[in-house]
Parts: structure tokens; C-alpha cells; sequence
């Protein structure tokens, strides 16, 4: 008890913190449909558009205005997060949190959930139903004032209907004696291992390929590609512009963290360029329209590492890498 308490108290102690005292509502505040512009401007058309089609009287301002609006797309928000594409099929199919394509639960648990609800009513467990409903109705509130269902923010709907899940499977596994109940745990592990099969295949195979780029793969064979060239150049020049190259070149180049803040409290200027400089290699900001002139502008043998659609702007010959997705997405000059 001594314990639970202690923990208890520490995470809502931290919580406090983190939720009012540490500025965690600006994000909230910045990203919510309240503030989201395009759904301001789709709103406010929504609304002449049907003001044009009924008589302009006080009734009117009442039925169309901007509560009612935004009471419509919080309401869709919402209940788009109970959907069994979101759930069972798709999820939010946001590559970096759906990296399986497939939903938030197994398909087959669809019947498991409806037979852990079976259970606890016949079984006079009301309350322990009305808890879990609750919180499977309460979780999604937060997440439907910013966005559509997004995997992460209603992360908390899981556990419910995970334990309604177990439930489920363990009142099936208890009546596996009944030829039927028998046949449908049959069905029920089959249906698991089935779809197990596609979420492995996408996870390790599918995914870390044709996603690479939500990963910032591009940044891995940056990275790659000018540790090979460090002993062939002078210099080697890496665009920011590359997705998350400014972390991923010293995870990849094995800089630690002191390396990485001495190269920020040193940089270096090159052709009225700044850049954090690691031995001959040189991270920084250089415009795609100006790649050409600054290669030129520069004395002594060097390398150009920038995103594929700065060829656009590049004169002579260069060549383009592409990613694991079969897409260009390094241009080196």
C-alpha cells in the first residue's frame, strides 16, 4: 500500500506539472479544430452556403452557426474512432503508428469483445461492464478535439477492450467442451494466427521498405554515403533539408553527444553558409536554388548530398539513390 501510494502520488505529482506548469497546453492549443484554419474556413463556407438556401430570420442564425458546425465535426471525430475500420481494419493508416496497415485490434476480436460483454452481464458483473464502457466511451474524448482517430492519443481505448477481449476468449476456452463453442475456439485461434501472419509479414518485411521514408531512411543513406566519400574528399556538404539529418548523422556516424554540441557551439561559415562541422563533413542550410553556385563557389575537391529534387536545380552530372521504397530520394553532386 506504502508503495502503490508513493507511486500514486509521484506520477500525479508529475502530472500536474507537466499539464499545467510546463506550457503542455500550448501544443493543445495550437493543433485543435478550434484553431485549425482549414476547418475554420470549411465551417464559415458551410454556413453561407446554407444560409443562402433558407429564409434569413433570428430561426435561421440559430440552426446554422458555428456551434452547431463545430458540434458536427467534434461529433464526427468522435464516433470515427468506433468504426471497424479504425479499429479492426486500417487503424489511422499513419505509416509511423499503423506500421502493419491493419487496425488497433485483431479482427477476430470482434466476436471475442462480444462475448466478454455476454459474460459479464450474464454473470452479474454490472459493474465492472459499466466501468469498462465508460472508460471505452471517455478515452476518445481528447484525441476527437484535435484530429481524426489517431493511434497514439486513443491508445487509451485499448486496454477495455483488450481485457473485454480476454474475457471473451477465456469464456470460450471454459465451453470448449460444447461442440459448438468447441468449433468456434477453433475458429477464433485460426482467425488469430491467420491474421498474426499478415501483421508479422507487414512489420518486418512490407512496411520497413515501402514506409522507409517515414522512418527518414533517406537520412540513414546520407549518412552512409558521406562516411564512405570522407577519405576521397576535401569536403562533404549535407543539406538539412534531408529529413531529420541533423539527428540521424550522429546516431549513424557514431557521434556522441559531446561531439554533436561542440559542432554546434563551433560552426563554420563557407560561402556565406553556416555549418556544423564533423572533421571534413559539414551539415547545414544551403537552398536548393543556390546548390549549383555554392558547388562551385567552393575550392578543392568536395561532395554535394542533398534531397532528389535539387536536381532540379543542378547543372552537369550528378547522380540520384533511391530509397528502399523504389523512390529517388537523394540527389549527389
Amino acid at each position: 500500500l506504502f508503495f502503490a501510494g508513493f507511486f500514486f502520488f509521484f506520477f500525479m505529482l508529475l502530472l500536474f506539472f507537466q499539464g499545467l506548469l510546463n506550457n503542455s497546453e500550448s501544443r493543445f492549443l495550437s493543433i485543435n479544430i478550434f484553431a485549425d484554419e482549414s476547418i475554420k474556413k470549411q465551417v464559415d463556407q458551410n454556413i453561407l452556403e446554407q444560409s443562402e438556401f433558407v429564409p434569413k430570420n433570428k430561426i435561421t442564425k440559430l440552426l446554422h452557426n458555428r456551434f452547431w458546425e463545430y458540434g458536427g465535426v467534434l461529433g464526427r471525430n468522435y464516433l470515427n474512432n468506433f468504426t471497424p475500420s479504425f479499429l479492426f481494419l486500417d487503424g489511422d493508416r499513419n505509416p509511423r503508428q499503423n506500421m502493419t496497415g491493419s487496425g488497433e485490434l485483431y479482427f477476430i476480436q470482434i466476436i471475442l469483445i462480444f462475448f466478454g460483454m455476454w459474460f459479464l452481464c450474464k454473470n452479474a458483473y454490472l459493474r465492472q461492464a459499466i466501468f469498462l464502457i465508460i472508460w471505452i466511451l471517455i478515452a476518445p474524448i481528447p484525441g476527437s478535439l484535435i484530429s481524426d482517430p489517431h493511434s497514439l492519443r486513443n491508445s487509451f481505448m485499448l486496454p477495455p477492450l483488450i481485457i473485454l477481449s480476454a474475457v471473451g476468449l477465456n469464456y470460450v476456452w471454459n465451453f470448449r467442451s460444447v461442440f459448438i463453442i468447441k468449433g468456434l475456439f477453433l475458429g477464433i485461434i485460426f482467425g488469430l494466427i491467420l491474421q498474426f501472419i499478415f501483421v508479422a509479414e507487414n512489420l518486418y518485411f512490407i512496411s520497413p521498405n515501402k514506409y522507409s521514408r517515414f522512418w527518414s531512411y533517406p537520412a540513414k543513406l546520407a549518412v552512409e554515403i558521406a562516411i564512405e566519400n570522407k577519405a576521397k574528399y576535401d569536403y562533404i556538404f549535407l543539406a538539412d533539408r534531408i529529413d531529420n539529418i541533423e539527428f540521424a548523422f550522429p546516431v549513424y556516424a557514431g557521434i556522441f553527444a559531446e561531439g554533436v554540441l561542440n559542432a554546434k557551439k563551433s560552426k563554420v561559415s563557407i560561402g556565406g553558409y553556416v555549418f556544423s562541422k564533423y572533421g571534413n563533413i559539414y551539415l547545414g542550410s544551403i537552398p536548393d536554388s543556390a546548390a549549383q553556385r555554392f558547388i562551385d563557389s567552393v575550392s578543392g575537391s568536395s561532395i554535394y548530398i542533398g534531397p532528389s529534387h535539387d536536381a532540379e536545380y543542378l547543372t552537369g552530372s550528378y547522380n540520384i539513390f533511391q530509397g528502399k521504397d523504389m523512390q529517388d530520394a537523394l540527389v549527389v553532386k
